[in-house]
């Protein structure tokens, strides 16, 4: 589905189309994510309880990288 009208884009997990401030920037190429905030959020809800271990591991990594920074 293409959007219609510029400053909207289409969600490509529900198919909504929503204002550009719904969806994420993506750090590596400063673009839009192709799936919106809420579909995201869910998707990232749902990957933290199906492995616990790993996202635990991965905000350790992320807080000693911050601690170090300052």
């Amino acid at each position: 589905m293409v959007p219609k009208c510029a400053g909207t884009a289409v969600c490509t997990k529900c198919g909504e189309e929503k204002a550009l401030s719904g969806f994420y920037l993506n750090p590596k190429t400063g673009r839009n994510r192709s799936r919106c905030k809420s579909c995201m959020d869910a998707y990232s809800r749902e990957y933290a309880s199906k492995k616990p271990e790993i996202v635990k591991k991965a905000r350790s990594k992320a807080s000693k990288r911050y601690r170090e920074s300052e």
